[in-house]
């Protein structure tokens, strides 16, 4: 009885440590996992965003007080306001340079906008930002550590 007991001890502390950990992952992510931090976009409606070698990658970043978003398009730099409760999240008062750039770019930008202008709300997938909305859904990648 005493090996029995000794084998099932460490696989009762294993699932206890597992479910422990399942619980921690469950849990929804708050504003203040994505705020203040500067975010890249990875991909648009489930597209992967690539790039010419000399571009940048657009960017999001949303400051906590005030409630201002800045965002680097890819051409342009746009700046508003949000609001956010739990996982709501609307971007409001967007407003932008005026640069022209390669279509290419200019197209991911509009694309981009578009998702910013519509998005109804925000989820942490995989460690990423997701925005979903009526213009759509983009990805965006946390900064590097």
């Amino acid at each position: 009885m005493s090996t029995t007991l000794s084998f099932l001890l460490p696989l009762v502390a294993l699932a206890l440590l597992v479910g422990c950990q399942a619980a921690d992952d469950a849990r929804p992510a708050t504003a203040a996992a994505i705020t203040g931090r500067t975010w890249t976009l990875v991909s648009l409606d489930g597209k992967t965003l690539t790039l010419a070698a000399e571009r940048r990658a657009p960017t999001l970043e949303l400051q906590a007080e005030p409630q201002r978003v800045a965002v680097f398009g890819g051409v342009n730099r746009l700046s508003g306001t949000y609001t956010m409760e739990g996982a709501a999240l609307t971007i409001t008062a967007l407003i932008s340079t005026r640069m022209a750039g390669p279509a290419e770019a200019m197209g991911t930008e509009a694309s981009f906008s578009r998702v910013l202008n519509g998005v109804r709300s925000w989820a942490l997938v995989e460690g990423q930002l997701e925005l979903t909305g009526s213009g759509g859904t983009a990805r965006l990648a946390p900064p590097a550590p």
